[in-house]
């Protein structure tokens, strides 16, 4: 049996679950009769429940949506950052990396074709482009800050008050703040990451939409 309706139905129809199933089924083009049968309900009211929040969704049907629709739960309920993917692997590469969905599984089958030619491939790129700057900047930084930590293990208060340059675009009040030498290594460590995975996001972007224009030619 389905939880009763909810009374607050306008506050509920851009809830997560809602939003996500009515989501999927413009993209999958699911009938309503379809829906009856995953649900396992005898008439569409109690589909369109699901579908405009006015009815919460009890486990069982949580699941059976999932599986019918090939996501996962937690993307159901709007707890997977946007990533469908039941696989666990690839939400956890999505998480740590911030690379879409589309990107590890196309990353995945390059490099199950050709691992080592893919990735010279990906390094020519990346040489070829003014990012590489970028990420060498905050690796250095990063090695600079480090050492300052290290130089001075025991004067703590000439660490503390280390003064680290603020991107304004990272940080909207810009300036500078202070902060531990040891925590701007880290910082100058995340950003060479997070534009290594920038580069390698919108490379696979380009690559993709050029075999695709490629096949359909």
């Amino acid at each position: 049996m389905p939880r009763k309706p909810d009374t607050n139905k306008k506050d509920r129809y851009n809830d997560p679950f809602p939003s996500a199933l009515r989501e999927l089924v413009e993209e999958n083009k699911t009938t309503q009769e379809v829906l009856k049968t995953v649900l396992n309900v005898n008439n569409r009211q109690s589909v369109t429940g699901y579908i405009d929040g006015s009815t919460l969704p009890t486990i069982d049907k949580l699941v059976a949506l999932a599986k019918h629709f090939g996501v996962s739960s937690d993307y159901l309920l709007g707890l997977s950052g946007g990533v469908k993917s039941p696989n666990a692997e690839i939400r956890a590469i999505c998480d740590y990396t911030g690379l879409s969905e589309e990107s590890v599984e196309y990353l995945h089958k390059q490099v199950g074709r050709s691992s080592e030619l893919f990735t010279q491939q990906v390094l020519n790129d990346l040489l070829s482009t003014e990012i590489i700057f970028g990420i060498g900047f905050s690796l250095a930084q990063s090695l600079r800050c480090y050492s300052i930590g290290v130089s001075n293990p025991q004067n703590e208060e000439s660490i503390v008050e280390h003064l680290l340059p603020i991107n304004e675009s990272e940080y909207p009040e810009g300036g500078v703040i202070p902060i531990n030498a040891f925590d701007a290594s880290d910082f100058y460590k995340e950003r060479a990451s997070r534009l290594f995975w920038q580069f390698i996001e919108g490379y696979v972007l380009n690559h993709s939409k050029n075999n695709d224009q490629n096949t359909e030619k």
